[in-house]
């Protein structure tokens, strides 16, 4: 069972017993003695630069894909998305959610605001992330002009499906493209390439704002990228990477043992 899964079955247990408790059926309610289950929030998995760059070369030739089959269409689609993700940490229901009209490139912003949710064999573009937050993402100067490219192909080649939105990342028929079925076909992608087997669609999103804190950028910053409904979710996933820490120890250490040599005898 997912982290959800549990903490839903939890709350329905302490509403159900709420209920027969007060009409009598039942004579206590056991679930107020049942603290919330709380899962563990391990450190964050995420590519180097090895791992890194063996997917970056897939992408080099999967975002160039001028044949018009259906599986070529779905191939660069599904490698669009993939990009979209690595380069903006974005899940894999935003990403799926990511119109055409998100993506401002006169102002290098990529908007965020919804989600896609699948419902018994539906799909349906939420209004909402995850996170609860909408939040509007700069983008850096290569991946405004592989979107300019990607959109200008994409209107050429996928049919535009009446009554829903010009989407970025679609089926080769011009639908929504579902979360379940992208994170799919990057396992395969994944096993194609000869990744960890402990990596998903996730982990990109993962190696994007690992990348960022190795490189200086603050906590607070990240979690507003990611969506994060709380920072304390983006420490415990990250704070292990936050730079300056262990460096910061050891010249503690240091300059402590450089008093000590320098004391008669070298004795403490």
């Amino acid at each position: 069972l997912s982290p959800n899964t549990v903490l839903k079955v939890h709350w329905f247990l302490v509403d159900a017993f709420k209920y027969l408790h007060g009409v009598g059926i039942a004579s206590t309610n056991p679930m107020l003695s049942v603290p919330s289950w709380q899962p563990d929030v391990r450190e964050a998995r995420a590519y180097d630069e090895n791992e890194a760059a063996i997917l970056m070369r897939y992408l080099d030739e999967a975002l160039h894909i001028t044949d018009t089959s259906r599986e070529a269409i779905l191939a660069r689609m599904v490698a669009e998305a993939i990009y979209l993700a690595y380069w903006h940490g974005t899940r894999a229901a935003e990403t799926c959610a990511i119109g055409e009209k998100d993506v401002q490139l006169w102002r290098s912003n990529l908007h965020v605001w919804c989600t896609m949710v699948e419902y018994d064999g539906d799909i349906v573009r939420q209004p909402k992330t995850k996170g609860k937050k909408s939040r509007n993402l700069a983008i850096y100067e290569d991946p405004v002009a592989e979107l300019r490219r990607h959109m200008k192909w994409a209107g050429q080649v996928v049919p535009q499906v009446p009554g829903l939105p010009r989407m970025v990342i679609t089926t080769p028929e011009g639908g929504y493209m579902r979360p379940s079925d992208l994170s799919h076909a990057f396992n395969a992608i994944r096993d194609k390439l000869g990744l960890p087997k402990d990596t998903h669609f996730h982990t990109l999103r993962h190696t994007h704002a690992t990348w960022m804190i190795l490189n200086g950028a603050d906590i607070v910053t990240v979690a507003e990228r990611l969506g994060h409904a709380k920072e304390s979710l983006t420490l415990a996933l990250y704070g292990h990477l936050m730079p300056g820490r262990d460096a910061a120890a050891v010249e503690a250490f240091a300059e402590f043992a450089r008093r000590a040599e320098q004391m008669e005898g070298g004795a403490l």
